[in-house]
């Protein structure tokens, strides 16, 4: 067997292995997929959904199944859906580096539904003009056909990468797993996205003598705000919020995104001591203007 028939043999086993995860819309405003990412629980594409609360979904079997719609999540055109299913949710992986091999699924007509490329580009952390924040971004030198927004983007393990959409950008997009998992959980628990704050306005900036290269080093605390309550002050570097490395705006935001009305915990450098610090979590208005010297969070 030579390189190439290797490669789309694994590419074939790969889709085998993923499809019992991979259901069709039915009765959508659009086409569109859904992935099993968790048991029971698929994440689908919110345009796709319109006004919908119930439907149905095509298994891999040609068997339908009831779909519930749990939430929306319209900032980032992410929908939970409960599935009356069994299957086997896929399983997370990171966001990948350039140059690795990937593929974007979903199910259309009834048919399994593929395309490859590689990973072209891969930044870190953005913040859109809607509020909403990824962990990074994924670009694929593939065209995204229709149909196979809601589906996921494969990794060569077989891992969900990203959830794929056209509601994001005029050719298509990877909504990042990490990303997708956030607004996962904060669906699942209330329907809803509760983006927070702490009341800090933040900067990236390099950390030396720790295990992170880089943090958000704090440049003002609003007076009065719950990062002034617990103490934060000016100077701070904020390494982490939760389980969450924060070398980006977007991360912090993500990580305080379904948080509302708790606490988080960070990791904070303050004078070269590293230190916790207990934070809650205030809800966050509509997004305004930025900031010249960086972003309140």
């Amino acid at each position: 067997m030579n390189i190439w028939q290797q490669l789309s043999a694994n590419i074939t086993d790969t889709l085998d292995r993923a499809s019992p995860a991979i259901v069709e819309i039915l009765g959508g405003r659009t086409r569109a997929t859904a992935t099993l990412v968790a048991p029971r629980r698929a994440l689908t594409v919110a345009h796709a959904m319109g006004g919908n609360d119930e439907g149905h979904v095509l298994l891999h079997d040609e068997n339908t199944a009831k779909a519930k719609v749990l939430g929306r999540d319209e900032a980032t055109d992410l929908a939970l859906l409960e599935v009356d299913t069994d299957a086997e949710p896929l399983k997370a992986g990171t966001a990948p580096p350039v140059g690795t091999l990937v593929v974007a699924a979903g199910r259309r007509q009834g048919s399994l539904t593929a395309t490859a490329g590689i990973v072209s580009d891969r930044g870190e952390g953005f913040v859109t003009r809607s509020g909403a924040a990824f962990f990074a971004y994924i670009d694929v030198d593939a065209g995204l056909p229709r149909g196979l927004s809601g589906g996921p983007l494969l990794g060569p393990d077989g891992t969900w990468l990203g959830i794929n959409t056209h509601g994001l950008t005029r050719g298509g997009t990877t909504i990042d797993a990490q990303t997708a998992q956030a607004v996962l959980s904060a669906l699942d628990k209330s329907g809803q996205v509760a983006r927070g704050r702490i009341g800090v306005a933040v900067r990236p900036a390099p950390v030396e003598g720790q295990d992170h290269t880089h943090g958000l080093l704090v440049t003002e605390v609003v007076k009065g705000a719950p990062a002034a309550v617990a103490d934060l002050r000016v100077g701070d570097v904020i390494l982490k919020a939760g389980e969450t490395a924060t070398s980006q705006i977007a991360h912090l935001m993500l990580a305080l995104t379904g948080h509302v009305d708790e606490d988080v915990t960070l990791r904070v450098l303050r004078q070269g001591q590293a230190r916790s610090v207990d934070v809650h979590v205030e809800a966050r208005p509509a997004p305004g203007r930025r900031r010249r010297h960086g972003r309140r969070r």
